[in-house]
């Protein structure tokens, strides 16, 4: 009996140092990435081109953002069944122009309140040590760049892609949808800030008296 007490407290002993270790080595990790990304996620002049496909629903998003200190454009171009419709956002510091092009016809609208892009951690609002704790953190090589790849340790499909060098993240898999994101510094210049002529569009009001008119008839 003292033998197989014995045997049992090695083994929770061996595990409890494979844990220790793992968390230790994943603590450094996270905080080497965090660090890492610190000069990106402090930038006030970039481009960031985001794609996002939906296995389900056979659609595909196609996001381009482009900063330049407090303005901002984003642009979303959603396919869908070869169908294209495409939503641009213009910031000028302080109100956002949006400029919709569908099926459906052109319309603009204006909204005070609007969420200004940032480059963060993947791990920016986590809890670092319990993060260490959970994921596993395996190196891999995507598109050519030396990665790691991070996933809960069980009963979790989604992966996140981080390159090694920048801390940014490249790659995320959640439930059926895959993003990749590409990067580029100090490459926005300010003709990327003109908006379209809002004349050829309809106002949220004209476009919804289109639509009633349409739909009396």
């Amino acid at each position: 009996m003292k033998k197989f007490l014995k045997i049992m407290l090695l083994i929770i002993l061996i595990i409890f140092i494979i844990i220790i270790i793992h968390t230790l080595r994943n603590l450094i990790i996270i905080n080497n990435l965090k660090n890492r990304i610190k000069p990106y996620s402090e930038s006030t002049n970039y481009s960031v081109h985001s794609v996002n496909i939906s296995n389900n629903t056979n659609s595909k998003m196609d996001i381009m953002t482009y900063k330049k200190n407090e303005k901002f454009v984003r642009i979303y171009k959603r396919i869908s069944n070869e169908v294209v419709a495409t939503v641009s956002e213009y910031y000028d510091g302080k109100t956002t122009t949006r400029y919709t092009d569908s099926s459906s016809g052109k319309v603009v609208s204006t909204n005070e309140n609007t969420m200004m892009p940032n480059i963060t951690s993947s791990f920016e609002l986590e809890n670092t040590l319990l993060l260490s704790f959970l994921y596993k953190i395996r190196s891999t090589e995507y598109n050519g760049k030396d990665c790691y790849v991070v996933n809960y340790f069980i009963g979790e499909t989604d992966s996140i892609y981080i390159e090694k060098d920048t801390g940014l993240c490249i790659k995320s898999i959640s439930s059926d949808m895959v993003n990749e994101m590409e990067y580029k510094f100090d490459n926005v210049d300010d003709s990327i800030f003109i908006e379209p002529d809002a004349s050829k569009y309809l106002t949220e009001e004209q476009a919804m008296e289109k639509y009633l008119l349409k739909k009396d008839i």
